[in-house]
């Protein structure tokens, strides 16, 4: 219920282990494939996802693997939907709370709901690289760069930045008057394939640093 998953399925494996009865077997078995982190298992499981939500419109396990599953094929709208819906029923749940930060991320009118939610699931989740990715770029949308740029490298440490991670680590370099690091992170997020609009604000950003003496 707070998104510790990793404590969860070993728990819930040792319990599958311990032979119970076949009902608990049973939900223990559901409750390992639908947490699953593997996409091919998640779309394997479609079918029982979905009989679980017709049985259990509540059970959270079913709405992430559902949620995951849509984010997959790009429905950003029911994917939000899900992660919603999980939040209802567990409030503290970290995951959920990361995985909608990761949404309102992109939308400009959700920034702040955004970075409130990033910020729950970090204490809960405090050395998760994503959370802290995350949290990151939302600091720079909030124009809080040193803070931005503290989280990006932290991030870094643990986990490889995706293009967009790179873009926003190389925009804070230059915010707090590091341009060699920001051009280098700059063509790194180039390099690792960054997109339109991105793009153009990290060529145009690129040019300035290259024509500063």
């Amino acid at each position: 219920s707070l998104g510790k998953l990793e404590q969860a399925r070993q728990a819930m494996q040792q319990s599958l282990n311990a032979s119970p009865d076949p009902a608990i077997s049973a939900d223990a078995k559901t409750f390992l494939v639908m947490t699953s982190a593997d996409p091919a298992v998640l779309t394997e499981a479609k079918p029982e996802i979905e009989q679980k939500l017709h049985e259990e419109p509540d059970y959270v396990p079913a709405l992430m693997a559902s949620a995951a599953l849509h984010s997959q094929a790009g429905q950003e709208k029911e994917a939000i939907a899900g992660y919603q819906q999980a939040l209802r029923r567990f409030p503290d749940f970290a995951i959920a709370q990361k995985q909608l930060a990761s949404f309102y991320l992109k939308d400009p009118n959700r920034i702040v709901e955004g970075y409130d939610l990033a910020l729950k699931a970090r204490k809960t989740l405090p050395g998760d690289p994503i959370v802290a990715q995350i949290l990151g770029e939302l600091s720079y949308k909030r124009k809080e760069y040193a803070r931005a740029l503290q989280l990006l490298q932290e991030s870094r440490r643990s986990h490889p930045l995706d293009a967009e991670g790179l873009y926003y680590l190389g925009l804070s370099y230059k915010e707090t008057k590091q341009p060699a690091a920001a051009k280098t992170a700059l063509t790194e997020a180039l390099a690792a394939g960054l997109e339109a609009p991105l793009l153009a604000v990290a060529e145009q950003a690129l040019a300035e640093l290259k024509s500063q003496k």
